[in-house]
Formats: C-alpha cells, sequence, structure tokens
C-alpha cells in the first residue's frame, strides 16, 4: 500500500458517531474471490463500507477519486495508494491490515490501543501469568466485527456442498482436467453449462493462478453471465496435488468450484466458507481425510445461520 499521510501524536480511538469511510474490492473476476475479501473486511472494520466489488476488467484510476480506500487482490499498474489483501487471510495478515489502515485511513494505531485498553481492564480483574503471549494472543483477534442483515433465501454451505457435489480423487493428470471433475456435479445438476467451466479454465490462462486463495486450494469461478443457471458450490479433493498453469509453486489439492448467480445469493455460503478455510487445522484436515462424513461434518459445523 501507500505511504502513510502522517499521524496525529495523541491518536485516539474511532468514535463510533463518526462518519464511515467507503471502499471498493477489486480481483481479476470481480465475483467470488472479491466477495470472500468482502465479507471479511466487513467483519475486520465497523466504520468502511465496501460498497462494490469490481473485476480489473471494471478498474479505472477514478476509483481513487470515489472511494476512500481501495483493495485488490492483485497488483495494480499506479502509483496511488491501495491495500493488497487475499481472499483467505491469516491472523497476523489481519492484524497487519487493521493496523496499517486505521493508521492510514483514520490516523489511528487501533489494533495496539484496543490491545492495551483490553489488558488494562484484565489486569483489574484477574492475575496474569503471562503477559507477553496474552498480548500476542489478543493481537490475533478480531476485535471490531460488524453483524450484517440476511435477506430473502440464501443457501447455507450445507445446502451447496452435499453427497453429491462433493468428490474424492488419489489424482488427476492435469490443471485443466481438475477443474472440469471438480465442475462436473454443477454440470450434471443442470447448475451450469459447459461454457462455464471453459470460462473458468480460460481465466487461469488469461490472468494467472489468482484463484488458488491458500496453500493448495483454489476456488475456481468465471462471471455469471459464462453460463451459470443457478447458484451452486463442489468440492473436489486431491490425494496428489495437481499445478496450476503447470508450474509447481502452484500446488493444488481442493478445488472449490463455486457458481453464483449474482453478488448476494450465495453470499451466506461463501461466508461459511471462508471461515471454514480461514482455520488451518481445517484446511490440514480437509487434505488430508480420506472420510466423506468427516467432510460433511465439518461443512455442517460452519453452516449455521
Amino acid at each position: 500500500s501507500g505511504s502513510c499521510a502522517g499521524c496525529c501524536p495523541n491518536e485516539q480511538p474511532v468514535q463510533s458517531g463518526s462518519s464511515k469511510k467507503t471502499a471498493v474490492v477489486i480481483c481479476p473476476s470481480g465475483v467470488s474471490s472479491s466477495l470472500m475479501v468482502r465479507r471479511q473486511l466487513e467483519s475486520l472494520f465497523s466504520e468502511i463500507v465496501v460498497e462494490k466489488a469490481m473485476s480489473l476488467q471494471e478498474f479505472t484510476p477514478d476509483v481513487f477519486d470515489r472511494y476512500d480506500a481501495v483493495f485488490s487482490t492483485v497488483e495494480l499498474k499506479t502509483k496511488k495508494r491501495y491495500y493488497m489483501v487475499g481472499p483467505l487471510m491469516t491472523p497476523a495478515e489481519k492484524s497487519r491490515l487493521v493496523n496499517e489502515v486505521y493508521r492510514e485511513l483514520f490516523g489511528v494505531k487501533q489494533r495496539e490501543l484496543l490491545t492495551d485498553e483490553f489488558l488494562h481492564i484484565l489486569k483489574k480483574h484477574a492475575n496474569i501469568i503471562d503477559e507477553k503471549g496474552l498480548r500476542e494472543a489478543l493481537e490475533n483477534i478480531v476485535f471490531i466485527q460488524k453483524v450484517t442483515e440476511t435477506r430473502g433465501k440464501r443457501p447455507v454451505l450445507k445446502d451447496l456442498l452435499t453427497d453429491e457435489t462433493i468428490q474424492m480423487a488419489d489424482q488427476i493428470k492435469s490443471w485443466e482436467e481438475a477443474i472440469q471433475t471438480a465442475a462436473k456435479p454443477l454440470l450434471d445438476k443442470e447448475v451450469i453449462l459447459k461454457e462455464y467451466t471453459d470460462a473458468m479454465i480460460d481465466n487461469v490462462k488469461k490472468m494467472g493462478p489468482y484463484m488458488i486463495i491458500g496453500p493448495e486450494i483454489a476456488v475456481p469461478h468465471a462471471r455469471p453471465e459464462k453460463g451459470v443457471r443457478k447458484v451452486g458450490m463442489s468440492l473436489l479433493k486431491l490425494k496428489e496435488p495437481v499445478y496450476f498453469l503447470d508450474d509447481e509453486q502452484y500446488p493444488v489439492r481442493l478445488l472449490f468450484c463455486i457458481a453464483a448467480v449474482d453478488h448476494t445469493t450465495h453470499l451466506k455460503a461463501l461466508s461459511q466458507l471462508t471461515r471454514l478455510l480461514s482455520n488451518k487445522e481445517n484446511q490440514d484436515s480437509l487434505k488430508e481425510t480420506e472420510s466423506l462424513e468427516h467432510i460433511k461434518r465439518l461443512i455442517e459445523a460452519y453452516s449455521s445461520n
């Protein structure tokens, strides 16, 4: 991101009554990856309204004039300040982003203030054995959470990832075939048309491996108009990785294929998937298990409203 414009010497927490900042999220396709980022940003920043998710194709320099903050999953050709983010951020990455955004956008060391304040309260009412360890643990907590209303019927994760849409395989020859295999349950259920599978593969060829959102985890998707008939999601778990773009830098063992009809219907399920995958133990468990029932139990655990 860009440089800090200057921080106030007497920094104060952002007041709840302060006016909210506006933001935009940019990713190569502008659909599922950016929405995963959007949900994480909304949980991290109560003072920022993410107004739009747009594709790299839609990006123009004037977004910096229209929004207070620009978040992107890919590098932008600009000297303006923007924040690089990933669809799945570790606690350390979230902590860094929170500190950076509050410092640069609001002139506030938000994380440090909250940690100090919380420790001060704890010391009044409890004996702290390991203050250093507690401070580190507190810095990995997301303090600011935004509760968003859900309107209309939106499927939860277990509605989309079922016996019919979860597959396990030992090995697949190529990354293209892996995407085709991951998408096949959605094709069979007439959730998508074949052109959608082709579009997902083309996206990787044109825009690189941006669909890889975590270690050995990919979320293949394309725009709704490329052949989505209804909302859907599928999972292909591989014992041996495939390499996106035939490059050993990009191994993938978990492919979550996502079909979105719009920007809202699949949000609840996508948010739940993001929470599930934000936990490294869950990632490892999904990669190593041989049990379909175990996968379904894990999905169930993250499917509550």
